[in-house]
């Protein structure tokens, strides 16, 4: 890579040298679900077994090992979207009975998230969303306002949508609610199909 750089070359170390050993006073972070909580224990043990081949003793031999603290958080915030969820459709219950069922109308924060990137999402591709429709409207009528991006809500199936997602929502709702209305005027309501609908509803 640097022919002529034998002071670059000299600190590569030789494959030789390429060792598990490296770890002796490493650190290992992986997420919490079985297979990888598995994984780190298995790795753990060979590092050590690699370590004593090559002549370490146990007291230089000393493996730290952690969950990755995003996907704790992003568990702890799932149970709290279950536990939401489960909460407003109790409240929420004869209302909810009382919105035709073709327009989808439920509890699940993530259908929703997604629904919104349907609708007014610029990558989206959505066929029936309104993407390009919102960025008109947004730099006709709003140029100076700020839009919080909605992260990947149609792309995304781990907790960190929620976690990504809730922010975005409340941020720009007065400009969600705005467009929906602005659209209705422009189209007519009988331009509103059911994700639109089932928007204006969860709004």
């Amino acid at each position: 890579m640097y022919p002529d750089r034998p002071d670059l070359l000299n600190k590569l170390p030789s494959s030789e040298d390429l060792s598990l050993s490296k770890l002796a006073k490493g650190f290992t972070m992986t997420n919490t679900c079985n297979t990888a909580k598995k994984i780190q224990v298995l790795l753990k043990e060979e590092i050590a077994k690699v370590c004593k081949e090559k002549g370490l003793t146990d007291n230089k031999i000393e493996i730290h090992t952690s969950y990755c603290w995003q996907h704790l958080r992003n568990v702890w915030f799932g149970a709290v979207e279950t536990a939401l969820n489960n909460t407003l459709v109790n409240q929420l219950e004869d209302s909810l009975a009382s919105i035709p069922s073709m327009y989808r109308v439920n509890m699940d924060i993530v259908t929703f998230y997604r629904g919104v990137e349907k609708m007014v999402g610029g990558t989206a591709n959505y066929a029936k969303g309104s993407g390009k429709e919102f960025v008109f409207y947004k730099v006709e009528f709003h140029p100076t306002t700020y839009l919080y991006p909605l992260t990947r809500a149609c792309g995304g199936t781990r907790q960190d949508l929620s976690v990504e997602g809730a922010p975005s929502i409340l941020m720009n709702l007065p400009l969600y609610l705005q467009f929906l209305r602005w659209r209705s005027g422009v189209c007519g309501t009988s331009g509103d199909g059911i994700l639109a609908t089932n928007l204006q509803v969860y709004l």
